[in-house]
C-alpha cells in the first residue's frame, strides 16, 4: 500500500473493542512520547488549537490518520462517530445518532474502569449516559488532586489514566456508585448504542413491536421526551448541551432509567404513571409533577420531530381522546353502580378502581374504564331496602332480615359512599315471592283464615314471619294466596288456625341491637295495624313520622308490658267492641284507650292465653333457650270445679285438638300426665 502521510508510527497499537477514537489516539500519542494530541489528528486535518478531535476528522481525514497509525482504515472507521453530510447525525459503530447525544469537549472516566484497563471508553462520550455500565460508576470529568482539580481535556498526551495538567492518576478519583435498582434499567437503555450489534438485537425484543421498528436515535429521542415527565428536574438539563453531572445523579439519570421502564410497557405503562399522578392531586391542572404530562404533549406539537417519533406521540395523543369509548366519567359510574361520585374517585384515586387516562383539548384527565365497571355491576346488582321488600312481601322490616338470616333473601354488598344499612338484592327477592307463589294455590272458601289475623294471635314481640314464610316456599307448610295487587302478606290463607300449634308459628326471631326498628316494627309487635297504630304513637313513642326508628329495648319493653284491643279480640276471637268491654269489666289496667297492661290481662283475663302455645306473650322457645336444656315449662288453668284447660300446644301433642281424656300417673318424680289409652 502506498503511504499517504509523510510518516508512521514505529510501534502499532491495536485499538480494544469499544474504544473511543479520542482515547486510542491519544493513548497513541502517549506511548510514543508526543507531547501533543494534535501532532496525530492534524495529520487528518483536525484543528491544531481549539479541537484537536479526531472524532471531528472526515473520512479522507480518518483515512490519514489510520496511515499514521498503522491500523485497518475500516476498523478505525467504526470506532469514529462520522458525520452525515448535513451535519446533524453521527455515526459510531454502526449506530447513526443525533449530533447533540455526543460530548467532546471533556474527558469523562470511570476510575475503576481505567484500573481495570486504561483506555477510554467510546460508551463515555455520550451526554445521555454520564455512567460507565461495566463498574457502574457515575462519571467524572476533574484531577482528583486538590490542587488541580481541573476538567480533563484532549490536548496533552500524559495518559490516559493520568492528568493532562499535572499527571496525577486519575484512578484515585472518587465516583458515586449508580443505585442498584436503576441499573438494570439503565444497561438496557445503554445496549440500545451498544458496540456489539447482538446486545442492540437483544434489547428491542424488549420493546413493544411499535416500538421496536423505531431505530435507536428516535428511540432515545422519545426517552428525552418521557423523562421530564418522570421528574420535571430533569427537563432543562437534557436540552444543554452540556450535561452537568451532579445534576445527572440527582435527577436525570433515574429520570432515564424509569423512561426505559415505560418504553418497555408502551402505552400502558406510561398511561398508569401520568394517571396516578393526576388520581393523587386533585387541583385542575395538577399532576404532582408542575404539570410535566400537560408539557408533554405540548412540547412534542412545538418540536420538530421525526415522522415516526410524531407517530408515536400523535398515536398516543389519538389514544388518550378515544377514551371514552372505553372509560366513564364519575357521574356515569354512579348513576350506574348507586354509589356516590365522591367515594368512587376516593376509590379509583387509592386504586380500588384501575384508571383510563383520556384528553380533552389539551388537557388530561382521568376516567372509569368501562370493563372494570361491568364487573361493579354484576356484584352490586339492583337491591332494595329492607323497607321496600318489607312492602313487596306484606312483612315488617325485621322479618326481612330474619329472611336474610334464613338463606331466604341475600344481602347486597353496599355500594361505595353509601350506608351500611341493610339491603337485599332485588333478583334474590322476585325469586323468592316467585317461590312464594309457585307453592300456594289460588285462595277459595275453603282458606277462611288471613295469615295476618293469625299473627294478632302470636301475642306481644316480634312474630315468626320469615319462619312461616320459608316453609311455605319449601313446602312444608299448606297455604293459598288470594290474586290481587295488594301486599303478599295480606293474601296468604289457611284452611285451620290449628297451622298455631305447628314449629313455623313457634319460631320467634332474635333481634340484634343494631338492626334499626320503625314504628311499623313495633305496630306489629304490639299487633296492631299501621293505621291503628298511628292514633296511639305520640301516647307511646311521641310525636314523629311511621319511619322513625326506635330502638330494640323499647320496642320489646312495650310488646312486653302492653296488650291492645285488636290482640285480646283475635285471641278471643270477639269483635273488638265487645273485647274491650270486657277487658273494661274484669277491670284491667288501662295504659292508654285501647291499651292495656298485659300482666293485669293475664291476671284477670285466664282464657285469654289458655289456648295458646305462647304463655302470657312469651315463646316457650324463650324459656328454653334462657334455661339451656331445661325442660319445656307451661302453666295451665284450672277451674273451681276442677276442670283443667290444657294450653293448644299441649292439646296438640297429646293427638287431642278437638277435646278427649287424658291420664295422670302418680310416680316417684311427681305426677305423669298422658294420653288415655
Amino acid at each position: 500500500m502506498e503511504h499517504i502521510e509523510p510518516w508512521r508510527v514505529s510501534r502499532p497499537l491495536p485499538i480494544i473493542k469499544g474504544e473511543s477514537i479520542d482515547g486510542y489516539v491519544a493513548r497513541v500519542a502517549a506511548a510514543h512520547h508526543f507531547p501533543r494530541m494534535a501532532e496525530i489528528t492534524q495529520q487528518g486535518g483536525a484543528e491544531v488549537g481549539a479541537r484537536p478531535h479526531a472524532a471531528f476528522c472526515d473520512a479522507e481525514g480518518l483515512e490519514a490518520i489510520a496511515d499514521c497509525l498503522r491500523v485497518d482504515f475500516e476498523r478505525l472507521r467504526q470506532h469514529a462517530p462520522m458525520s452525515s453530510p448535513d451535519g446533524s447525525k453521527r455515526t459510531m459503530f454502526g449506530v447513526e445518532l443525533s449530533k447533540d447525544h455526543f460530548q467532546f469537549t471533556y474527558r469523562r472516566f470511570s476510575p475503576s474502569a481505567l484500573k481495570a484497563s486504561q483506555h477510554h471508553r467510546a460508551l463515555w462520550t455520550l451526554r445521555l449516559f454520564p455512567f460507565c455500565t461495566d463498574t457502574w460508576e457515575f462519571l467524572v470529568d476533574r484531577c482528583p488532586h486538590p490542587a488541580c482539580r481541573r476538567q480533563q481535556r484532549w490536548r496533552r498526551t500524559v495518559g490516559i489514566d493520568l492528568c493532562d495538567y499535572c499527571g496525577e492518576p486519575l484512578t484515585r478519583a472518587e465516583a458515586d456508585a449508580v443505585p442498584e435498582e436503576l441499573r438494570e434499567n439503565l444497561g438496557q437503555l445503554v445496549d440500545l448504542v451498544h458496540p456489539d450489534p447482538l446486545r442492540r438485537e437483544r434489547t428491542r425484543q424488549l420493546l413493544p413491536p411499535e416500538l421496536a421498528q423505531l431505530d435507536s436515535d428516535d428511540l432515545l429521542k422519545l426517552v428525552c421526551l418521557i423523562a421530564p415527565v418522570v421528574d420535571h428536574r430533569a427537563g432543562r438539563p437534557l436540552t444543554l448541551w452540556t450535561l452537568s453531572l451532579d445534576r445527572a445523579k440527582d435527577c436525570i439519570v433515574p429520570a432515564l432509567a424509569n423512561s426505559w421502564r415505560l418504553l418497555k410497557g408502551w402505552p400502558y405503562a406510561f398511561e398508569d404513571l401520568i394517571a396516578s399522578r393526576i388520581n393523587a392531586h386533585a387541583k385542575a391542572r395538577g399532576d404532582g409533577n408542575w404539570g410535566a404530562s400537560y408539557r408533554f404533549l405540548w412540547r412534542c406539537r412545538k418540536q420538530k420531530l421525526t415522522a415516526p417519533v410524531k407517530s408515536i406521540v400523535d398515536g398516543f395523543a389519538e389514544r388518550c381522546r378515544k377514551a371514552a369509548e372505553r372509560g366513564y366519567t364519575g357521574q356515569q359510574v354512579a348513576d350506574l353502580v348507586g354509589g356516590q361520585v365522591s367515594a368512587l374517585v376516593a376509590m379509583r384515586r387509592s386504586g380500588e378502581i384501575p384508571s383510563v387516562l383520556a384528553l380533552d383539548g389539551q388537557r388530561l384527565h382521568v376516567l372509569f374504564p368501562k370493563d372494570d365497571i361491568h364487573k361493579l355491576l354484576d356484584k352490586f346488582q339492583p337491591r332494595e331496602r329492607v323497607e321496600r321488600a318489607a312492602g313487596r312481601l306484606g312483612i315488617p322490616s325485621y322479618a326481612v332480615r330474619h329472611l336474610v338470616d334464613l338463606g331466604c333473601l341475600e344481602a347486597a354488598p353496599t355500594p361505595p359512599g353509601r350506608s351500611k344499612k341493610l339491603t337485599v338484592r332485588e333478583t334474590s327477592l322476585s325469586f323468592f315471592i316467585e317461590a312464594l307463589e309457585a307453592q300456594m294455590p289460588p285462595a277459595t272458601g275453603e282458606y277462611p283464615y288471613k295469615l295476618d289475623k293469625l299473627m294478632l294471635r302470636l301475642g306481644g314481640g316480634p312474630k315468626p314471619w320469615a319462619a312461616v314464610l320459608d316453609a311455605i316456599a319449601k313446602g312444608e307448610l299448606e297455604a293459598a294466596v288470594l290474586p290481587g295487587s295488594c301486599r303478599l302478606g295480606d293474601r296468604i290463607r289457611f284452611q285451620t288456625d290449628d297451622v298455631l300449634s305447628l314449629p313455623a308459628f313457634a319460631d320467634r326471631p332474635e333481634l340484634s341491637a343494631g338492626d334499626p326498628l320503625f314504628k311499623s316494627d313495633l305496630a306489629d309487635m304490639l299487633s296492631l295495624s299501621i293505621t291503628n297504630f298511628s292514633r296511639y304513637s305520640d301516647y307511646l313513642l311521641g310525636s314523629g313520622d311511621q319511619r322513625r326508628q326506635i330502638s330494640l329495648d323499647q320496642a320489646l319493653e312495650l310488646s312486653g308490658t302492653i296488650i291492645s284491643t285488636t290482640e285480646i279480640a283475635a285471641r278471643l276471637q270477639l269483635h273488638h267492641t265487645s273485647a274491650f268491654r270486657l277487658a273494661s269489666q274484669r277491670g284491667v289496667l288501662v295504659k292508654s284507650e285501647g291499651l292495656f297492661d298485659r300482666a293485669s290481662a293475664a291476671e284477670l283475663i285466664p282464657e285469654l292465653f289458655e289456648n295458646d302455645p305462647v304463655i302470657a306473650g312469651l315463646d316457650p322457645r324463650i324459656h328454653r333457650s334462657t334455661g339451656g336444656d331445661a325442660p319445656l315449662v307451661m302453666h295451665a288453668a284450672i277451674d273451681r270445679d276442677g276442670r283443667i284447660r290444657l294450653p293448644c300446644h299441649l292439646r296438640n301433642r297429646f293427638g287431642l285438638p278437638a277435646g278427649g281424656m287424658v291420664e295422670f300417673a302418680e310416680t316417684m318424680e311427681g305426677l305423669l300426665i298422658k294420653q288415655a289409652s
